[in-house]
């Protein structure tokens, strides 16, 4: 396989994080981490900081940038043929990486979807989660037509030259809306998108993705869309 770069953006994940990358390490070959850990207030930097790993890059951010903030944060020193990331808290199974990363031969980009071919029980998250999910799929599908299932997912790889096409520097959207700005930009240069099903595990821990951010989301979604989209 092709030297792959994982970006993973972390906010207080001093619970998950050492987990997440040592099962990344014995999972997938030829590959690095970059973990941007983003306005932590918990010991996430000095977790990270105590693996001892020389294809670890630990970043510390002491500002809220967002999750979107820290992917292209990350992106400044991938170094990787094949780039993506994956969410810091291990919700996703770590094998799904290598399988994934292989449709890059085929693909430009590659989604590890929850929704794609699977129907609203089978998924296993909560309740309210997943209505706000297929509400926020419908929005962003209606705005952008992308045909993606789940633009929100965890786990997301590209090629090198697919984010080179794009300027990393233009994006507004940089909190959890940053994936729909990132896909609508790879759809509009007509790279390849392919989306798997992957299965996630149900976590018992608070998500750092908070209700009252869904409020922000459709309006920078709108903003992008009517302001900002046309620069693409």
């Amino acid at each position: 396989m092709k030297f792959l770069s994982i970006i993973i953006p972390a906010h207080n994940e001093e619970k998950n994080i050492e987990k997440t990358i040592r099962d990344i390490f014995l999972e997938v070959r030829n590959v690095e981490v970059i973990v941007v850990c983003n306005n932590c207030s918990d010991k996430t930097f000095y977790v990270v900081g105590k693996i001892e790993n020389k294809n670890i890059l630990n970043l510390d951010i002491n500002k809220n940038i967002g999750k979107g903030g820290a992917i292209l944060e990350g992106l400044k020193y991938a170094k990787g043929e094949y780039i993506g990331y994956v969410d810091a808290d291990g919700a996703f199974y770590v094998e799904d990486i290598t399988r994934l990363v292989k449709e890059l031969k085929d693909y430009d980009c590659v989604i590890g979807s929850k929704w794609i071919n699977n129907s609203f029980f089978n998924v296993n998250e909560g309740f309210f989660k997943k209505i706000f999910g297929r509400i926020w799929n419908l929005f962003v599908n209606f705005l952008f037509n992308l045909k993606i299932r789940d633009s929100q997912a965890g786990m997301k790889f590209f090629r090198k030259e697919v984010l080179k096409k794009i300027d990393l520097k233009s994006f507004y959207c940089r909190g959890f809306d940053f994936d729909v700005e990132l896909l609508h930009k790879v759809k509009k240069k007509k790279f390849k998108i392919k989306e798997i099903l992957v299965k996630i595990k149900n976590l018992d821990k608070k998500s750092s993705f908070s209700y009252k951010s869904v409020f922000f989301m459709f309006i920078n979604i709108l903003k992008y869309k009517f302001l900002k989209s046309k620069k693409v």
